[in-house]
């Protein structure tokens, strides 16, 4: 009796070594890349951190914030991104700023793919007592099996072009129409990373008003504000590798 409960027992658990195991598919946005810049009183952007703290030595007010951030769908199942919270703290770990507000360019991702947030906060009332020392960031998204985001064949290049006395700075895409049909309104995302794969730019532009004819292509470009080319340049940060995409939003009929 003994014996054959024994065997009993080592056959159950041979089965449950190997059966095989099932997890549920969800897709998961994740930040896979993050940068904010903060300026000081005097007009001077620098990367958030200890590098800022540095630099403040108790007198440098920090009272604007740029957010960067690449939100990739890192699950196996197509995703919307559903919400964000970019927040800002002073030197206590008080809250100044935060804005909920945030948008992801494209907002429909399927497994593996990325999309980019961009976001500008400014205190009210700057001061010693609020000024901007650390921030979160926090994202969701939520499944979506029904709309999707045709992105386009398009490639990027950084350039600055003289002009007189001042320099322009562009991120400038090639887009290429590859579908049967004449696609108008088309949405870029410029976005660009330095030598150390740090993300020191991104921004979203809709080309409105403005088709692209079936196998052809189209340019379009977007300018870099002077403050970020200036803290890239302080800070020594390269554009390196730029990415473009162009893309039109699939969503199902109600």
């Amino acid at each position: 009796m003994m014996k054959a409960l024994r065997v009993t027992l080592l056959l159950a658990l041979c089965l449950a070594m190997t059966a095989p195991t099932f997890a549920l598919a969800a897709g998961k946005a994740t930040i896979t890349h993050e940068t904010v810049y903060v300026e000081s009183d005097n007009d001077k952007y620098v990367t958030i951190g200890e590098k800022a703290r540095a630099l403040s030595g108790g007198v440098l007010v920090f009272e604007n914030a740029y957010l960067f951030a690449e939100i990739t769908n890192t699950g196996d199942k197509a995703i919307v991104f559903n919400d964000g919270l970019f927040e800002l703290f002073n030197a206590d770990g008080d809250s100044v700023e935060s804005s909920s507000y945030l948008s992801c360019y494209p907002q429909y991702l399927a497994p593996g793919e990325s999309g980019y947030i961009y976001d500008y906060l400014y205190i009210d009332d700057p001061s010693l007592e609020n000024s901007i020392d650390d921030y979160s960031l926090t994202v969701t998204g939520k499944g979506d099996n029904k709309n999707s985001t045709l992105r386009l064949p398009a490639e990027g290049i950084y350039e600055e072009v003289e002009s007189g006395y001042w320099t322009n700075r562009y991120v400038t895409a090639t887009i290429e129409n590859n579908t049967a049909n004449t696609l108008w309104n088309v949405k870029v995302v410029y976005v660009v990373f330095d030598q150390n794969d740090k993300l020191i730019f991104a921004k979203e532009d809709t080309m409105y008003d403005t088709g692209v004819p079936v196998g052809q292509k189209v340019m379009a470009r977007i300018d870099v504000e002077s403050a970020l080319s200036d803290v890239w340049q302080a800070e020594e940060s390269t554009p390196t590798k730029i990415i473009v995409i162009a893309y039109t939003e699939l969503e199902a009929e109600a």
